[in-house]
């Protein structure tokens, strides 16, 4: 947490706060007009992941889904096969952790160069 905030930029995330109401106020405008909605994949996940991304210098085009997949894989984790279950879902984390990884390292490669 350290590199986000105090001491090294005691700043950074308070100076997000304009931003994050934005981003904010466009996932509950995105609401309007919907019977239903599905407060993690249209909300609960997005806003962290997107203040985040940010923080790394990911652009939103390229934000990774891989929790939702994986989140999609628990609800199946009920069933008899657990160990096949359990692979699954930590191929998917990994694939999104590696997804994540190499937008990150691209960023400083290019911020080096």
């Amino acid at each position: 947490m350290r590199p986000f905030g105090p001491p090294n930029s005691p700043g950074r995330i308070e100076g997000m706060r304009p931003w994050l109401a934005e981003v904010t106020n466009a996932l509950i405008a995105n609401f309007a007009g919907k019977y239903r909605i599905d407060i993690v994949d249209d909300f609960a996940y997005p806003l962290p992941v997107t203040a985040i991304c940010r923080l790394l210098g990911v652009p939103r085009e390229d934000q990774p889904r891989p929790a939702a997949e994986a989140a999609d894989t628990l609800g199946e984790g009920l069933g008899p096969d657990r160990v096949e279950f359990g692979e699954r879902v930590g191929r998917q984390f990994e694939r999104g952790a590696g997804d994540v990884r190499a937008q990150v390292l691209d960023r400083r490669r290019a911020r080096d160069e």
